[in-house]
């Protein structure tokens, strides 16, 4: 089978691979560094020493580390949009040069890295909301719809007001509408987080219930 006539793959990939991109400024920055060099060799065994020597020194060691931004790392070619374009076209290639065997163990191992280096967009998801009953929300913000909008907090401590100690288990416990207060106040802000639920609203971490 005749190689593609198309652009070679192959090509394409060593351009991507060996593509030198080099900010013009990195110059600025070695040029500013050599000259802060010599500065600080030129005065290093100096009895008088210039008062500004220990922070040209430590802006020194900025600029080391500025210098390291300007690098290429590997990371950077195969995340590529160009790299992960020629990625996609790697199993047509070997398909039509199926008897180049050290091209093929190139454009495959081109294919891994970009797959090692390939992050998925991020994309929004819905918050999960464990079980909780509606109906509990709603009646326990009607035993204290005189202090809303209320905050977690004050929820808590209003509902314990109006609850009634009960025994479970051998242990003493607030409860109101059946249910620990706990359960209540989880029942109410599990409602207000739940964006299908739209009868109960929080905003500023205070709850409400819509009329």
């Amino acid at each position: 089978m005749a190689p593609s006539n198309e652009k070679d793959l192959i090509v394409t990939i060593d351009q991507i691979v060996n593509k030198n991109v080099t900010s013009p400024k990195l110059k600025v920055v070695q040029g500013t560094t050599k000259t802060l060099e010599a500065y600080v060799s030129e005065n290093k065994d100096s009895k008088d020493k210039p008062d500004d020597l220990s922070r040209v020194r430590a802006a020194l060691s900025h600029l080391k580390n500025a210098e390291k931004e300007f690098l290429i790392e590997e990371k950077d070619i195969y995340s590529s949009g160009a790299a992960r374009s020629a990625a996609k076209k790697v199993m047509g290639w070997i398909k039509k040069n199926s008897t180049d065997s050290a091209g093929i163990r190139k454009v495959i191992d081109f294919a891994d890295k970009v797959k090692k280096y390939d992050k998925p967009a991020k994309t929004s998801t819905t918050k999960t909301i464990g079980a909780y009953s509606v109906e509990i929300a709603h009646k326990g913000l009607d035993l204290i719809r005189e202090i809303l909008p209320a905050g977690k907090k004050e929820i808590k401590e209003a509902l314990e007001a109006k609850a009634e100690k009960v025994v479970k288990d051998g242990k003493e416990r607030l409860s109101c509408l059946g249910k620990a207060v706990s359960g209540v106040v989880s029942d109410i802000t599990s409602a207000g987080a739940d964006d299908k639920c739209d009868s109960v609203t929080v905003k500023n971490k205070k709850y409400n219930k819509k009329s």
